[in-house]
């Protein structure tokens, strides 16, 4: 059985300026359910994410901290982070948090959600940030190697436009990867244009996922992650029946 990837939900949002990000996502009472997103802005580099409100979401750095990925590039920094919910314990309409940087800038974030009808999910594989301070229209997402059949892979990033100037930038996911959500904060006369995206793949087997490329309708600074999820196993009914028959032989 595969992890589920509803395709429904509050998906994220985007602004001009701001430095408080309230981040939800409808998972319709789901237990079980896990909810991922990514964060960026272009406010003054220097600073970092934190969390001030909801339970504690996890995120990439040393024993499960919040890491804030910065990216200098020759057109400007901008910053961005990805984070994840603890399982949802069921009813209600899904997990919130609040998330803060420092510095007011141009942001979007992006959600997506997970779970298995059958048991809880759990990270299994985060690949290494993939943090392209090259502008391009073909920007690439990190391998990451999962434990067992039938995982699902997350991905999402992080774009800035290379100058500044009007229009919205879009993206055309990986080849055989689901697009799930985009949200853009179009560019201005002054500023620049940014993108966040979320997809997915389900399930992936066992061994490297290598999602490889995604194309962009503007050249683009990207930020790209990948996160693997997996849940137990379920035995096979053979299995099941054999382990019934052994515990009514024995009692």
């Amino acid at each position: 059985m595969s992890i589920i990837v509803p395709a429904a939900g509050t998906f994220g949002s985007s602004g001009t300026s701001g430095t408080t990000f309230s981040v939800s996502s409808n998972t319709s009472g789901q237990t079980g359910a896990v909810v991922i997103v990514v964060i960026m802005t272009s406010g003054t580099a220097g600073g970092s994410f934190t969390q001030t409100a909801g339970p504690t979401w996890t995120g990439l750095g040393a024993a499960g901290a919040l890491q804030t990925d910065s990216n200098a590039n020759a057109g400007g920094t901008f910053q961005s982070m990805i984070a994840w919910s603890p399982p949802w314990p069921g009813g209600g309409a899904g997990p919130t948090a609040t998330f803060s940087y420092p510095n007011s800038g141009r942001w979007a974030y992006d959600t997506i959600w997970v779970y298995a009808d059958w048991a809880t999910v759990n990270l299994d594989a985060a690949a290494s940030a993939d943090i392209s301070t090259t502008a391009g229209t073909t920007q690439s997402i990190n391998a990451a190697s999962a434990s067992q059949a039938a995982e699902a892979s997350i991905i999402l990033t992080a774009n800035q436009k290379n100058a500044v100037g009007t229009g919205s930038t879009t993206w055309t996911k990986p080849t055989g990867w689901t697009s799930f959500d985009t949200q853009a904060e179009a560019g201005t006369a002054a500023t620049y244009g940014e993108l966040t995206t979320v997809g997915y793949k389900v399930p992936v087997g066992s061994g490297s996922v290598a999602p490889g490329t995604y194309t962009l309708s503007q050249s683009c600074y990207s930020n790209a992650y990948q996160l693997l999820f997996s849940a137990p196993t379920l035995p096979s009914p053979g299995r099941v029946s054999s382990q019934a028959i052994k515990r009514a032989a024995f009692y």
